[in-house]
């Protein structure tokens, strides 16, 4: 009777199921758990609740863009310190422009320019965000190329006088009548007549007193070059009585 009770111990023993060790492992039970809990309705669960995080995000975006706003301002530099510079715009409006050392700095062709060269006269155009309705803090400054002043003007008008010992004449302006304008002609400048819709070559001897004359001419300090001349129907100018009694 002793024999046999070991005997049918060691039968119960090994006809139990066996358990795994990974089953008996808390970690792995409680994976198990967690996706039988993840059913269909809670997958939409977890899908609602990042769309409504993505909304947040997005406002929170918005509030920061709006109590930051972006603008871009030009204007001439009057002076400059360290941490900032005031910029007359358009109008003559001062603006102050607070100098973010972490600014990207750039040229009128788009390459790096030190903080450090910006001086007073500089025509800039700055970018950032408002800080004050007269402030702005830069993120992005372009040095922009200062505009060659206009040389080359155009007039229309009448012709008045013209000088027949100097290449020089004169035009009264149809806008200003109460101006007149002297012209400088030389052996580059070109003239043209308006005969029947085409143009003809002309010269200076065309020029005729009365005609009417469209001008474009170079500005310089003291005298206007005239640089081409479009004679527009000339004025055919009759002799005068005293002109006629020579001629007989």
């Amino acid at each position: 009777m002793k024999k046999i009770f070991p005997i049918i111990a060691l039968f119960l023993f090994f006809s139990l199921p066996s358990v795994n060790a990974a089953e008996r492992n808390p970690f792995v039970e409680a994976t198990q758990a967690a996706r039988v809990t993840l059913m269909p309705g809670a997958v939409e669960g977890v899908k609602k609740v990042r769309a409504e995080l993505k909304e947040k995000v997005a406002a929170k975006l918005a509030e920061i863009m709006t109590t930051q706003q972006k603008r871009g301002w030009e204007g001439v530099v009057k002076k400059i310190d360290k941490s900032s510079l005031v910029l007359v715009c358009r109008q003559k409006e001062e603006r102050e422009i607070l100098l973010d050392p972490e600014a990207a700095v750039l040229d009128s062709h788009h390459r790096r320019f030190s903080l450090n060269r910006l001086k007073a006269g500089q025509r800039l155009l700055v970018m950032g965000y408002l800080k004050g309705e007269k402030t702005l803090l830069a993120k992005r400054i372009i040095v922009l190329a200062n505009p060659k002043p206009r040389q080359i003007f155009s007039s229309f008008g009448v012709i008045a006088d013209r000088s027949r010992t100097e290449k020089v004449f004169s035009l009264i302006p149809v806008q200003h009548r109460n101006e007149v304008q002297e012209f400088i002609v030389n052996a580059k400048t070109m003239i043209w007549l308006m005969r029947a819709d085409k143009a003809q070559e002309g010269s200076y001897k065309d020029l005729t007193i009365r005609s009417r004359a469209v001008i474009i001419y170079r500005q310089e300090k003291n005298s206007r070059q005239a640089l081409k001349i479009l004679l527009v129907k000339p004025a055919v100018v009759s002799p005068s009585p005293t002109n006629a009694a020579h001629k007989k």
